[in-house]
Order: structure tokens, then sequence, then C-alpha cells
């Protein structure tokens, strides 16, 4: 059945980077792996294994992608899938209780447990959960995702991270917004860009901000500017 790197493909799921170009497969009557040009065969043996059918093959179930993904990716790409995979409704008991029953290595274990405990379902991209883990590998708090602001007017929106104690409101840009017609909703960029400028503006104004800060991709990429934007704005590491 289809997994690993190719299930998140098959499922829409985000990916940091090009997927691999060959295909990722279990097989349940392996013990061991196997490569070929095009395919590469994980053994699956002496386990069950839920999957799905998704244009009528058959593919891991987003639970056991997840665990998939947290024990064989980098930290940030599992970080960015298991976001993905608690939005959409799978429990985090039901990520670490298939985990457990894995019985992997404890390195490795206990790497995929990090991940799977860090994600959170309120992240809304791949370059919010990016961003997250790079506030937190920098030793600020965690911040609160998806925050709502209202006003005199009514509802301003809800920002990316509201780091409430210094009042900083930090908002990924991921330029999306501005490129995707869907996102845009009929209008022009030029339309968004005015919106998101008054938007900002209200929010400056609400009585519990202080600062609002835009990021971007490389701000929250390794040796990236974010944490400094966000020390400059007055958020404070804890460690």
């Amino acid at each position: 059945m289809i997994s690993h790197e190719s299930a998140v493909a098959m499922l829409g799921l985000p990916w940091l980077g090009e997927f691999p170009t060959h295909v990722v497969a279990t097989d349940p009557r392996r013990a061991t792996g196997q490569r070929r040009a095009h395919l590469q065969k994980v053994g699956g043996a002496g386990r069950p294994i839920a999957c799905a059918s998704v244009g009528g093959l058959p593919v891991t179930t987003l639970v056991v992608t997840g665990v998939d993904v947290a024990l064989r990716a980098s930290f940030r790409t599992a970080v960015v899938v298991l976001d993905a995979v608690l939005a959409r409704g799978v429990p985090q008991d039901a990520l670490l209780a298939e985990l457990r029953s894995r019985e992997p290595r404890p390195r490795a274990s206990t790497r995929a447990r990090r991940a799977i405990e860090f994600a959170d379902a309120a992240a809304d991209s791949p370059g919010e959960s990016v961003a997250r883990l790079c506030w937190a590998e920098a030793g600020f708090p965690p911040p609160v995702l998806q925050q709502e602001f209202r006003d005199a007017a009514g509802l301003i929106g809800r920002v990316d991270f509201w780091f409430e104690d210094a009042g900083v409101v930090v908002e990924f840009d991921g330029l999306v917004k501005y490129r995707d017609r869907t996102m845009r909703a009929g209008r022009s960029p030029e339309r968004v860009v005015i919106d998101e400028k008054l938007r900002e503006d209200r929010l400056r104004a609400h009585r519990h901000v202080r600062r609002v800060v835009r990021v971007t991709w490389p701000d929250v990429e390794p040796g990236g500017n974010g944490p400094a934007a966000l020390e400059a704005a007055g958020v404070r590491r804890v460690r």
C-alpha cells in the first residue's frame, strides 16, 4: 500500500520541498525494505496497517501516515505534516497510540513523540508550522494561534500568532494570499494589499496590541531574522 511521503501526497497533506520522484509503499509481507529505480518498499510484516482508498488505490490512513513521517522525516517536515493531520480531526492520542504500537528504537521514538506533542491543529499553513518551531527553538514562549480580535466596528480578524504577555501580534506572509485567486475571493492583488493594511491599522489601534510584526519564509528559516524581529518587538525569551 502507498505510504510515507507518497501517502502524504495522495492524502493532500503539505510537505516541505519537493516530493521524492520514487513511490514509497509499505509491504505487509516483507520484514525488510527494498529499493528499485522508482519504487521503495518498506517492510511492514508483523503489524496491522490501517489503510484507506484514494482514487482506487490503497493508501495508509492519516494516523499511520503521520506516524510514518514522524519516525522518518526531519523534525520540521514532521511538524508541518502533523499539524495538518491534527487539523483534519485526528486526535493526538491516536497518533501517540499508533507510535507506541510500533515499538520503534528509543531515539526515533523520542523524536517522533516530540513532534506529535508539539503539533497543533490551529497552525493554518506550513509557514505557520515552521514559524512556530522557529520561535520554540529560539527560546520564546508558545504563542496563541488564531487569536480573534474585535473593536467597536466588529471583528478585525484572527491573527497567526499572539504573544499576549508582550502584546505582540505576528503575521506570517506566505505571499500565496496575493497570488491564489481562491484565497483572494475575487479581489485583485492590489485590493488584498489595501485590505491587509486597513486590517493591520485596526490591529495596531487595539488597546491590547503594542506591536504588529510581519515575517516571511526567509525569516523563519534557520539563521533567519525572525527571532531578532520578535525580540526587537519586545517578546522575551524564556530560555
